[in-house]
């Protein structure tokens, strides 16, 4: 009675042993996903003035004021509300009737002040053959006589106030900027970068590549296949890049391009970023 106990058990051992053998490998590759591609930029040193991000208004050095000399009705307006006009262009049409008459009026008293020159000429000339005859008189001549009647250029700073402004505790400063494309607009709230003593080498990497959470600010980069986890301490700003103070030293690949849904320890295929973003 024992042998088919035994028989049934190496039976039920021999079905099952090939399950045991075939679990273990599937389960590996199903902790394994595939490696995401990303797009990275080496972390470099590079020459860096230190700049001081500052707000400031537009305001035009010169302004123009057209005014008709003359009043009257428009006509016509010959330029586009905003378009550029070169100087001497015609602006405003205005009304011609009324001046076109008092023009008119003004040519008949020069034509009737042209008259009465010609007859004081006359008048002159007889008057003077007279004299030369001695048949008038000084007087006579001096009466006759009396007949006649006008934005990617660098600015420079030309002015600083001595003064601290107690209401917002800033001092003012100006500067002045070239304009020839007409980029820059009077009354325009702009944000200017004031660059202050010598290049420094400087760490820098694109914003692209920060990631904030509660605990702060981390970039992502490349170790052996991986993404791993940097906490960085940023010192400003650099054209479209960020100078990294504290967290990376030179030489790492930084995450920048398919960083959505990437964590410490995802792994990841590195390629070079399609654009250069620093």
């Amino acid at each position: 009675m024992k042998l088919p106990t035994l028989r049934t058990a190496f039976c039920l051992l021999a079905v099952f042993a090939p399950s045991f053998e075939l679990l273990p490998a599937s389960a590996q590759q199903a902790q394994q996903p595939a490696a995401a591609s990303v797009g990275v930029i080496v972390a470099e040193r590079k020459p860096v003035k230190r700049t001081i991000d500052l707000v400031g208004r537009i305001e035009a050095i010169e302004r123009v004021e057209v005014r008709a000399r003359i009043t009257g009705y428009l006509e016509k307006v010959s330029f586009q509300e905003g378009a550029l006009v070169k100087a001497g262009a015609p602006l405003y049409s205005i009304e011609k009737g009324l001046f076109e008459a008092a023009v008119d009026q003004a040519q008949g008293v020069l034509n009737k002040d042209k008259a009465a020159k010609t007859l004081s000429e006359v008048q002159l000339q007889r008057a003077e053959e007279l004299l030369a005859k001695q048949a008038g008189t000084q007087v006579a001549r001096d009466q006759a006589l009396s007949d006649g009647t006008a934005y990617s250029q660098p600015g420079k700073i030309n002015f600083v106030n001595v003064i601290v402004d107690r209401g917002t505790d800033t001092i003012l400063a100006r500067a002045s900027f070239p304009n020839p494309d007409g980029v820059l607009v009077d009354g325009q709230l702009v944000r200017v970068g004031l660059e202050s003593g010598s290049a420094q080498e400087r760490l820098l990497i694109p914003q692209a590549a920060l990631i904030s959470d509660q605990e702060g600010i981390y970039v992502l980069i490349v170790e052996d296949g991986k993404a791993a986890v940097r906490r960085v301490k940023l010192g400003g700003t650099s054209g479209t890049g960020v100078i990294v103070e504290v967290g990376l030293t030179g030489g790492e690949q930084v995450i920048v391009e398919g960083i959505q849904g990437i964590r410490g320890g995802s792994p990841v295929h590195a390629q070079p970023a399609s654009t250069s973003r620093s």
